[in-house]
């Protein structure tokens, strides 16, 4: 009976570990069109701590396994303002969650800035 009580406990830690795991999703995009080959990081929303990376395959998609919990997506690739997606909740079931980027000549800066702070 011991011997065969360790396997049996293994298996249900590990079939509850894989049951309390979702997806967190999406795709990268430039004006609607898949965007391959942008990097993108998974952080811990409560600690700021990068928790993985990863490229977007040729049709911009990328995935993530996650625990439930809070989460930002960064993306970026060379040419394209990084793109942000905060506090992003994931519970038991799987979360999509798209990024658009925007081409760094089209992205505003602080020099192209519209705020007219300190003018008359």
């Amino acid at each position: 009976m011991p011997r065969l009580f360790f396997p049996v406990i293994a298996v249900m830690l590990l079939w509850l570990d894989v049951s309390m795991a979702a997806g967190l999703s999406g795709k990268v995009m430039d004006e609607g069109e898949p965007l391959p080959m942008a990097e993108v990081l998974l952080i811990d929303a409560d600690s700021n701590v990068l928790l993985g990376s990863l490229f977007s395959d040729a049709d911009g998609k990328f995935y993530f396994s996650v625990a439930g919990g809070r989460y930002h997506l960064n993306a970026a690739r060379e040419g394209y303002a990084d793109g942000w997606m905060r506090d992003i909740e994931v519970g038991k079931a799987d979360v999509v969650q798209d990024i658009e980027l925007l081409p760094e000549a089209f992205a505003e800066s602080e020099e192209t800035s519209t705020d007219t702070y300190g003018c008359d």
